[in-house]
Order: C-alpha cells, then sequence, then structure tokens
C-alpha cells in the first residue's frame, strides 16, 4: 500500500476520500449526503456526490440507513471519512479522560437524544459550553446546541460507538492509525468555509444562493486539486437547494486537506484534543 511521509510522521496511504454531511433526522437517508473521491497523482476525482439512501440504496428511515452506513463504512479499508458531527464533549461533561470509554459508555449515559441535552445542560447550569477545538475552529454551536444535538447524539451512539467497539475503524487523532481500518476525522464545513473565507449565505433556493453555491464550489477547485469525473456532479452540488451536497463536497476537501499534514493527523498538539475530539479543516 505504500506510505505518506510528511513532517516527522509516517502514515499509511489512503487511496480514498469521503465526505459525509450527518443528520440525525428521523428521515437520515434523505438528509445525509455523501461525496466520495479518490486520489490519483495528488489530485482529487469526485466521482459520487448523493444522499446515503441512494448510495447505500436503503430506505431512508434513521435506523435503516445508519446501520448501512456503519456497514459501509467498515468495508472502506483504504478510505479516510469526515463526518459533520461532534465526535467528544467538553472536558467538564466527561467522566473518563480516555476518549474510548468515553464513546463506549456515550449510550449507556444517555438514553434519547432529550436526555442528553438535558443532562449537560443540567450539568453546566443551563449553559452551553464548547470544546477547546470548537472555540479555535470556529464551530457555530456546543454539541448539545437545540440545532445540533440529534446529530451529536446519534453520530456518537449510532455510528462511533459500535464501529469503535468492534475495532472497525480508526478515529483520529485519538486513536492511532491502522493501515488495515478506515480512519475517520471530524468536519465542519461552516468552519471550513471560514478559514477559507468562504462562509457567505449558500442556503436557499433563491438565485443568490445559487450563485453563492457555485462561486464556491469554484473557489474550492482553485484552491485544491480537485476534479470532477463527471460534470453533472458539479450541477448537482449547484442545484441542490439545502446546501446539503455542497456541505459533503467540503467535507471531502477538508478530509483530503488534513491527509496534507500527517503530524496534525496522528499527534494531538494540545492533550484536550485526545479526549474532547478535534476538528480539521
Amino acid at each position: 500500500m505504500g506510505s505518506m511521509v510528511k513532517g516527522s510522521v509516517t502514515l499509511p496511504r489512503r487511496t480514498r476520500v469521503c465526505g459525509i454531511d450527518f443528520s440525525g433526522a428521523r428521515q437520515a437517508g434523505r438528509k445525509i449526503w455523501i461525496t466520495q473521491a479518490s486520489i490519483c497523482q495528488d489530485t482529487l476525482y469526485v466521482e459520487h456526490c448523493t444522499s446515503a439512501a441512494i448510495l447505500l440504496e436503503v430506505a431512508p428511515e434513521r435506523e435503516i440507513c445508519l446501520r448501512a452506513l456503519c456497514a459501509w463504512i467498515a468495508g472502506e479499508r483504504e478510505t479516510i471519512f469526515g463526518l459533520d458531527f461532534p465526535f467528544g464533549l467538553p472536558a467538564q461533561l466527561l467522566e473518563t479522560t480516555i476518549w474510548d470509554e468515553f464513546v463506549h459508555t456515550f449510550p449507556e449515559r444517555y438514553a434519547t437524544p432529550q436526555h442528553f441535552r438535558s443532562a449537560c445542560y443540567a450539568a453546566t447550569g443551563g449553559r452551553e459550553v464548547k470544546r477547546l477545538t470548537d472555540h479555535e475552529n470556529g464551530t457555530p454551536w456546543a454539541g448539545y446546541n437545540l440545532r445540533l444535538y440529534r446529530q451529536t447524539f446519534y453520530g456518537i451512539s449510532v455510528v462511533l460507538a459500535p464501529l469503535v467497539s468492534r475495532g472497525a475503524v480508526s478515529v483520529l487523532p485519538m486513536q492511532r492509525a491502522q493501515a488495515d481500518r478506515p480512519w475517520l476525522i471530524e468536519i465542519c464545513p461552516a468552519a471550513t468555509l471560514k478559514h477559507h473565507h468562504l462562509y457567505i449565505p449558500y442556503k436557499g433556493g433563491e438565485a443568490r444562493h445559487r450563485r453563492a453555491r457555485r462561486d464556491i464550489l469554484e473557489a474550492v477547485q482553485h484552491m485544491a486539486p480537485l476534479r470532477f469525473a463527471d460534470a453533472m456532479l458539479y450541477d448537482t452540488v449547484v442545484a441542490d437547494e439545502d446546501g446539503d451536497a455542497l456541505d459533503s463536497l467540503v467535507a471531502a476537501w477538508a478530509t483530503w486537506h488534513a491527509l496534507q499534514r500527517p503530524d496534525e493527523l496522528e499527534k494531538p498538539a494540545h492533550p484536550l484534543y485526545a479526549c474532547e475530539g478535534y476538528v480539521y479543516h
């Protein structure tokens, strides 16, 4: 398979990148969008950009879709996945500093999304507390915010917990990157766009939103060696009014960008990243 060497870290080479715009909605299969791309001679070739229900050929209901998503991720052993949900909580809400233990016990500790949200607010005196990486990278909300808590709950309890418990994936930077496992990293498309000064209103059906999606897409193509295997994929991203297609593509781009910085991938620069998680951009 070969290796990737930059800086002081040597990592197994990844040949595929996948950006996942995640959702905890009841019809999650319609809201989760996935961009798949291959890496060839340092160029990122986008091959697919579609909803999880279509790509995985499953019903859109959350339980069915997330089960299929987990099985699919586990089988993609040469892929690095960027997923758009928090992989952890702020340290003051953790009962352990060992991230693996946090993930294993999360489904037992929080029975429902509502229980998760109320417990976090109770523990923080009604405040919304962000992780260190959220402050550093400008993510919009705390993991238990009204707009995000379902995403956080289902992402950790239904996706990360079973995959980590089976040893089916490597979750960076909290775990070591294993050559024979898919790698998972946390991505926030909004934070990525802010970092690159591309955060403009792009979700909606008005002409200005469509222009914004096109402008963002063209800017990404200028900043990264990104190509579309089919011109229709470009049109799909621009046409999606909810912006989920674009979010998944930005997630794939951010994931590819993280691969260019292997030191950051596997060596947490701050001890809190090892237990709270880290957002790559």
